[in-house]
């Protein structure tokens, strides 16, 4: 059934801090497969896209998720308590929130847990699902078809996604801005439906 409004939120660096030591974990799977860490950015869509053997990929998914899930650990609830608020409120505005991650399902959830998000969303695809932005984005699109969809990212990959496939996009410069930038996302789908629809 087509949802109206639909509001992509990443969660890394959007949602919520990005607390993920990346330079670090870049530099790790750098030595195990020999590529230049510069070369693997975004890690999850490089490595993703990558010819590597099950057990080597399987090796550092596992490496990966470890980083993951001490990242949540980091999280403080204290610091992020207007999410639910701000997640409620675009609920009551009529629109279906979606949380795209390049994380692994197991630590999206766990990230959303801590924060007592998960009942505040309607749906969440991680890496599991799939395995670029560009495809979370056109998922989201062609299970809930939506009127007006909204993407709200923080880098350059995420705004190159949402361009890539023509959604409006809003980058969020830091996720302490986030309640400013629902405003904007906001004015974006009011602006684009109708008064009959």
């Amino acid at each position: 059934m087509p949802s109206r409004r639909v509001l992509i939120l990443d969660l890394d660096g959007t949602l919520i801090p990005s607390l993920v030591e990346w330079d670090e974990l870049r530099l790790r799977v750098s030595s195990m497969i020999k590529v230049p860490p510069s070369l693997l950015k975004p890690l999850g869509e490089r490595l993703l896209s990558m010819p590597l053997n099950e057990a080597m990929r399987r090796r550092i998914f596992e490496l990966i998720e470890e980083y993951e899930l001490k990242a949540v650990d980091k999280l403080d609830p204290a610091e992020l308590t207007d999410r639910p608020r701000l997640l409620l409120d675009a609920r009551k505005r009529g629109f279906t929130v979606v949380v795209v991650s390049m994380r692994s399902s197991k630590t999206l959830k766990a990230a959303l847990k801590r924060l007592g998000l998960q009942g505040l969303v309607d749906a969440t695809i991680s890496r599991d699902q799939a395995s670029s932005r560009k495809e979370q984005l056109l998922l989201v699109l062609s299970e809930l078809r939506p009127q007006c969809a909204v993407f709200l990212g923080d880098s350059e990959s995420d705004e190159n996604a949402g361009k890539a496939i023509g959604i409006p996009t809003v980058i969020v410069e830091c996720y302490r801005d986030l309640g400013r930038i629902l405003r904007e996302a906001y004015r974006i789908c009011s602006e684009s439906s109708s008064p009959n629809t």
